[in-house]
């Protein structure tokens, strides 16, 4: 029987790290071996601008930097490229708070950002598959303190309001300029903060609104574009929210079962990092990862537990089929009270898969990896390969290997799938290259084979 095995991260084509550990500290040229957090360039405390040059692209994939921002506005710049390069800012806990992909080929991407203070990192990788290039990347602080920055708190707002509160529903309509609108809670109250997003040089990017709202009386918050390239960031929040994208390439990054996105982006958080997978348990470990972003308090070994109790493939640890995963998630559903029952998908598609990540729904899909697995057959088994022609009278066998992963984002612009791997790291990879590892075809007869034994192309769990 195939065993359904561990992804090596070459395994997937073009795959890069959307997240990883980080530490180290070298002055200059960035290293060659910063591609890990234990490895990062640590640039210190960000006094007025920090530059760093290095190279990304072929066996170097990434390049990470840490560094400490006291509270106000860090604008970061990726200049000098040759090929098609982007950049991540992430938070001391490695999760990402924005990325800069805006512009195509050799095109610099800048953003900015209000921060709270403490550590972050940032992120150089390829923006598409096999890009390569020299790059130089500017940090620049400004502290809350110094003109042109924000304050927090519930400022004066230099434009209309674009909040209403129209009964328990807080409503956010952008104004058409492409703004980065971040809703956080802090303590009994919900904050919003519009900014203006400036795609050049290093001018303080402003804030165009920020104020406060009682939580209790808000049930749902809704987030509605207005053109341009709008992002709308609600990780923060764990109530309802909305976001319908204008006329431009809109972003939405919001916490797994509970964003509900129509956006050209759409980024779901909460899948929980480490917990590396076992023995051929790639199942229960993207399993365990999307029941838990949604609530539910499942555990790793328990999902494990259940599965092997109802298949004789998981009982032997030869890996996991879409019905006996499916029917041990919905077995294990504490904590999912009121969310319908999951539901596996067979011959399916990647569009089928991005509407249920933008209902806020993470995915757990089958893929194909390198590799494959030899295997004896025989009884009735091998009675069942006689029949199939030209594979009569084989007692051994040769089925490519198979993998589960957790996908939990897409962005239609960039063509980039994102996912959870059972190694609790964020990883991205072009349509086209998931596509083909996901709609696999093994020929006829291996086909046939593997839909005998349950396992069929196009499958997801959501």
């Amino acid at each position: 029987m195939p065993t359904i095995d561990a992804l090596d991260r070459r395994d997937l084509p073009s795959a890069s790290p959307a997240t990883a550990a980080l530490g180290g500290r070298t002055p200059g040229l960035v290293p060659a071996s910063n591609d890990s957090r234990s490895e990062a360039v640590d640039l210190g405390s960000i006094r007025g601008t920090e530059t760093r040059t290095g190279q990304v692209g072929g066996s170097d994939s990434r390049d990470y930097y840490r560094f400490e921002a006291k509270r106000g506005r860090l604008e970061v710049r990726l200049t000098g490229l040759s090929a098609d390069l982007d950049f991540e800012l992430l938070d001391s806990r490695g999760d990402r708070i924005g990325s800069a992909a805006r512009n195509p080929g050799s095109r610099s991407e800048s953003k900015g950002y209000t921060l709270g203070g403490g550590t972050y990192y940032v992120k150089v990788y390829p923006g598409v598959d096999d890009a390569r290039s020299d790059y130089s990347l500017s940090l620049k602080s400004t502290p809350a303190s110094s003109p042109g920055a924000s304050g927090s708190g519930g400022g004066a707002s230099t434009a209309s309001d674009p909040v209403k509160v129209v009964g328990r529903v807080l409503r956010i309509t952008g104004d058409g300029d492409g703004n980065d609108v971040v809703v956080t809670r802090s303590g009994g109250k919900f904050r919003v903060r519009v900014e203006t997003v400036l795609s050049s040089g290093f001018s303080i990017v402003p804030i165009k609104f920020d104020k406060t709202y009682p939580a209790a009386k808000i049930d749902e918050i809704v987030f509605v574009g207005n053109g341009g390239d709008d992002s709308f960031d609600a990780r923060g929040v764990t109530i309802k929210a909305t976001a319908v994208g204008g006329s431009g390439r809109d972003h939405a990054v919001g916490r797994a079962g509970k964003l509900v996105a129509d956006a050209e982006s759409v980024q779901l958080t909460g899948l929980p990092d480490g917990t590396p997978q076992t023995r051929n348990t790639c199942g229960p470990n993207s399993a365990y990862r999307v029941i838990r972003s949604l609530g539910g308090t499942a555990t790793y070994q328990q999902i494990i537990d259940r599965a092997s109790e109802s298949s004789i493939v998981s009982r032997w640890a030869l890996g996991t089929t879409g019905r006996t995963l499916v029917d041990a998630m919905n077995s294990l559903r504490r904590g999912l009270s009121g969310r319908p029952s999951f539901s596996l998908k067979t011959q399916s598609s990647l569009e089928a898969m991005f509407a249920q990540l933008r209902e806020g729904n993470p995915v757990v899909a089958m893929v194909r990896v390198s590799g494959a697995e030899i295997y004896s057959v025989g009884g009735a088994v091998g009675d069942f390969l006689d029949r199939i022609p030209g594979v009569g009278g084989v007692t051994r066998h040769e089925i490519p290997s198979l993998h589960w992963v957790a996908v939990d984002g897409f962005d239609r612009a960039r063509s980039l799938v994102f996912f959870t791997d059972t190694d609790g790291g964020h990883y991205q990879q072009s349509f086209d290259s998931f596509d083909s590892n996901f709609n696999w075809n093994f020929g006829t007869a291996q086909n046939t084979i593997l839909q005998g034994l349950g396992i069929v192309k196009g499958t997801f769990i959501a």
